[in-house]
């Protein structure tokens, strides 16, 4: 049995064998080519978010096999930073970016920018744990953001783009517990 599933492997799997149960099927998608290589690559619900190492978000939602349709925003045009880490949504509608600068960035599906998280500044963000229950598109709701220096932020995202010549985007940003370590994965589960 191992030999066999060794050989499928080596020769490669056809689609046949991934639909033969009828779980999984495989059809082709025709994606937009990317003007430079991606970097970070995130998806949810059907919705595609990838940063390249031009420093720009691709967002991008597979319709159908035959179409697809995107945008390309610029996050940053600092060309010595790159993007650090990506973070979506369940929903597919929130995305944070975290920069090797410390910079961080907020967008979601219906912004044609990234704004800046001001609070944020000077983290590398290595985990976001998204409330699941949110349905809320112009707000994250609650969330917690994990840091490579083992901080938790709770924080609240609104991405009213009326909002943003007065005031931030994080509706509060409070740091919310500190561990000697990095943190790499939060999940946050509701009752």
């Amino acid at each position: 049995m191992e030999k066999a599933m060794n050989e499928s492997f080596e020769e490669g799997l056809s689609a046949e064998f991934f639909s033969r149960d009828g779980i999984f099927t495989l059809e082709a998608v025709h994606l937009f080519k990317p003007s430079s290589p991606l970097t970070n690559l995130q998806v949810a619900k059907s919705h595609v978010v990838a940063a390249t190492v031009k420093n720009t978000l691709l967002r991008f939602c597979p319709e159908s096999p035959l179409k697809v349709t995107g945008t390309e925003i610029e996050i940053s045009r600092l060309s010595d930073d790159r993007v650090h880490n990506l973070f979506l949504d369940p929903i597919g509608w929130h995305t944070i970016i975290s920069m090797q600068s410390g910079s961080n960035f907020y967008t979601n599906r219906g912004m044609k920018k990234v704004r800046q998280l001001t609070k944020a500044k000077d983290l590398l963000i290595d985990s976001v744990a998204w409330n699941r229950h949110n349905t809320n598109e112009l707000s994250t709701q609650e969330i917690l953001i994990g840091t490579n220096e083992g901080l938790i932020f709770e924080t609240v995202l609104l991405s009213d783009e009326g909002r943003f010549i007065a005031n931030t985007i994080e509706q509060y940003w409070r740091q919310f517990f500190k561990f000697t370590l990095s943190i790499f994965i939060l999940e946050r589960t509701c009752r």
